[in-house]
């Protein structure tokens, strides 16, 4: 969790908030969260309307840093 947490704080400028299990962060035209459970993370993006146009990128992107933290199959 510490890993995300420094990204989305020195990478995406956003405000983050922590707790055992759960990140909640926001920024200039985005926020969200992810939940880390037994074996499960879920997450959520929501996205302002100046960055709903990138939607297709940004959600390959999060894809692409999953799979390379959480070790795709």
């Amino acid at each position: 969790m510490s890993a995300l947490v420094e990204y989305l704080v020195e990478t995406l400028n956003a405000t983050v908030k922590r707790s055992t299990d759960r990140v909640t962060f926001k920024g200039k035209g985005y926020g969200g969260h992810v939940t880390l459970d037994a074996g499960t993370v879920e997450g959520s993006v929501r996205l302002g309307g100046m960055m709903k146009p990138l939607k297709g990128v940004i959600s390959r992107e999060i894809g692409k840093v999953l799979d390379q933290y959480l070790g795709a199959p």
